[in-house]
């Protein structure tokens, strides 16, 4: 999956040194009808968790979500979770959780609840056990047309006495801006002016991240196009006049990436999920580039390593898609497509380590997989290593019924 859209994810706890890594969830579990995940949170204490599933496909909206939280506990050195709870007070909606509260009494999360679409998202909070009713927190306004009172991106600054979020009231340019209010929904004011700091062009901020060693102060991903694919990274200072800002890289043009930079998820519901994630596959291949790549050098080529072990119907099921093993020298990215005639069956990627053998999932759908089998699947395999020069590879794996 695309990151950001959650379509075929699962939760993961991960090590923060990246050492081992374990599956909390499983949306390939008899009887599930999860579709994906999205937004995993920490409580203050680190042993209980908040995301949003994915239920059902986004047609013409952002898809159908519900609120998960469960406990995590420890059993022969692996977590699982305990005490799963569900909130889905309306069918169809969308819902995307952004934490607990500083006490960890409630979350906060932006939902279409109520509301005539999707394009008019808000700002709730609900009781962390979703005993009650969720409150709005965000301005109680009409909206004219579709997008015009948009609200996403919620979090709680680190002290707990405001909540900053992200508004398209109010924009000059038709995108969003970071406002501030109190946790009980009063108190609103903008925070940020981008459309003047980008001299009138479209901004649209997504989600963001508080610096560890300076509360005042937070990371985000600022989309200079509606669709969210090209982002800035910027840093913004908190101060009693309100919020100043500026690039972390000002001399670097904007880096085009997946929507949610800086703390996750998309800065436009154009990009939200649906038909994201995608795999492919393959069987041992040389370092010599396919047509239309760029080829590496004569030693470089030689010490690429692809392989791609056979694979059923039962084992691409199991992987979640088609798997590719990439090994490189020099480490870098490995992007794998696959695809059976005209039709692309999945697409998945995964950053290489120098000198390690790296397992690359092209993520795809059960129904892709099991209309693979019995068929060839074409598989492009593009690796670029960290001077940006790029090996493409084409093979072909034959899927048995």
């Amino acid at each position: 999956a695309e990151p950001g859209k959650g379509a075929y994810s699962d939760v993961w706890l991960q090590r923060t040194d990246g050492s081992q890594a374990w599956a909390l969830t499983n949306i390939y579990a008899p009887g599930s009808d999860a579709m994906g995940v999205i937004w995993p949170r920490f409580d203050r204490t680190g042993n209980k968790l908040v995301w949003a599933e994915l239920y059902a496909p986004a047609i013409f909206n952002l898809g159908a979500w519900r609120l998960k939280t469960a406990d995590i506990a420890w059993a022969d050195g692996a977590p699982h979770l305990e005490n799963v709870r569900s909130y889905q007070p309306e069918k169809g909606r969308f819902m995307e959780p952004y934490g607990f509260s500083p006490d960890n009494s409630r979350i906060i999360f932006a939902s279409d609840l109520g509301m005539p679409s999707y394009w008019d998202a808000q700002i709730w909070s609900v009781a962390a056990d979703f005993s009650g009713a969720a409150q709005r927190l965000s301005p109680d306004e009409p909206a004219p047309f579709p997008f015009a009172a948009y609200n996403e991106f919620a979090f709680y600054v680190p002290q707990g006495d405001h909540i900053i979020y992200g508004r398209t009231a109010g924009t000059r340019t038709g995108g969003m801006e970071y406002w501030v209010m109190n946790p009980d929904g009063t108190g609103h004011q903008q925070l940020t002016d981008l459309a003047q700091q980008t001299g009138g062009k479209y901004a649209a901020i997504g989600g963001l991240a508080f610096d560890p060693q300076d509360p005042n102060r937070f990371v985000a991903g600022v989309a200079s196009d509606p669709a969210g694919e090209v982002q800035t990274a910027m840093m913004f200072g908190l101060s009693r006049d309100g919020v100043a800002s500026a690039p972390l890289s000002p001399a670097t043009p904007p880096a085009t990436s997946t929507p949610g930079s800086g703390g996750g998820g998309s800065s436009s519901p154009a990009k939200r999920p649906g038909n994201a994630g995608k795999g492919g596959n393959g069987s041992p291949a040389s370092g010599a580039p396919a047509a239309g790549g760029t080829p590496a050098s004569g030693s470089a080529a030689r010490r690429l390593r692809i392989s791609v072990p056979r694979q059923s119907v039962r084992s691409l099921l199991r992987a979640r898609g088609f798997v590719v093993h990439v090994r490189t020298p020099g480490g870098g990215r490995a992007r794998v497509e696959a695809r059976t005639g005209r039709t692309l069956r999945g697409r998945g990627s995964s950053s290489l380590g120098p000198g390690h053998t790296v397992r690359v999932v092209a993520r795809a759908s059960r129904r892709a997989i099991r209309a693979s089998a019995g068929r060839r699947v074409k598989l492009r395999i593009t690796v670029e290593d960290r001077t940006r020069r790029k090996t493409v590879l084409t093979r072909t794996l034959r899927v048995p019924r």
